[in-house]
Parts: structure tokens; sequence; C-alpha cells
């Protein structure tokens, strides 16, 4: 087996060796040369392969942009909640805020803290009769608001 592998292998050897070398002048290598150097590139041939990598890199920021989780936070749009914290921070309780969705209904407005937000359509709420608004619980809300300091996060500044 080894003469065989040896005999097949040395005739591919004096096969490449029986070839006639063509000698080639100086000249001729540098005219080869000058001409493979000086052509210009034929940029078509490359074109389908940069679109192929566009296109790669485009699935790729596409799937990455996709799989990030997202932080952006939802909108609150809740009027209770924020009736709440507004109520929090004027110090009102129950009762009163009950006395201000009660003038919200009579006047004809969405929210009580409308009325919060404009005092001349709490003033024309406050003069409306109504038997089941109390007066005096609706002069504390009144005393609360006009103590309000805005600046300060404390509690209303006393008269």
């Amino acid at each position: 087996m080894r003469r065989a592998i040896a005999w097949l292998c040395g005739g591919a050897g004096l096969a490449m060796t029986a070839t006639p070398a063509v000698a080639l002048t100086q000249e001729e290598v540098l005219q080869s040369i000058n001409q493979h150097v000086g052509s210009t590139v034929d940029l078509s041939k490359y074109v389908p392969y940069l679109v192929l990598a566009l296109a790669a890199l485009l699935l790729v920021v596409w799937y990455t942009r996709r799989t990030q989780p997202r932080l952006v936070t939802k909108p609150l749009h809740h009027r209770g909640k924020l009736l709440r914290e507004i109520a929090r921070k004027l110090h009102l309780d129950a009762a009163q805020i009950k006395m201000l969705k009660i003038l919200a209904q009579e006047q004809r407005v969405s929210s009580p803290l409308t009325l919060l937000l404009c005092p001349s359509l709490l003033g024309k709420a406050i003069h409306t009769r109504n038997p089941r608004v109390d007066r005096v619980v609706l002069s504390e809300v009144v005393h609360r608001l006009r103590g309000f300091d805005l600046d300060s996060p404390a509690a209303p500044s006393s008269p």
C-alpha cells in the first residue's frame, strides 16, 4: 500500500515538473503587474454584498430595540388620585372634600378641583343656597385656601 501511494505521489510530482517552464522576462512581469495595479475596480460586484450587510445590520438594530424593555412611565390621568393628592397638600378632610363634590355637581363642573383652582367659581358656588351644603365646612375650606402658601411644602400658614 505504501508503495502505491509513493508511486502515485511520485507520478504526480513528475507530471508537474514535466510541464515546460516558461521563462518570463523582467519586462513581461512588470507589464503584467502594471496591468493589474492600474485597472479600475468594478464596484457593481460588491453592491449585493453591501446590501446584504446593511440589511443584516438593520435587522440586528430592529431586534435589539424590540427586545429592550421600555423605560417610559405611563402618564397618570386619574381624577381621584389627583384630588386625593391635592386634598392631602391642603390638609382637607373627607367632609370638606364631600362638600366640594356637592358644589361641583351643583355648578355642573367636571371635578371639585375646578372649584379649588378657580376662586370665582367657588365664590359663586358658595353664594347659592343648597340645604345639603354645610357652610361651616365650606368656610374652613376657604380659610385653608386663603392661608395656603404654594412656595412652602409645609402646612398652610396661619393668618
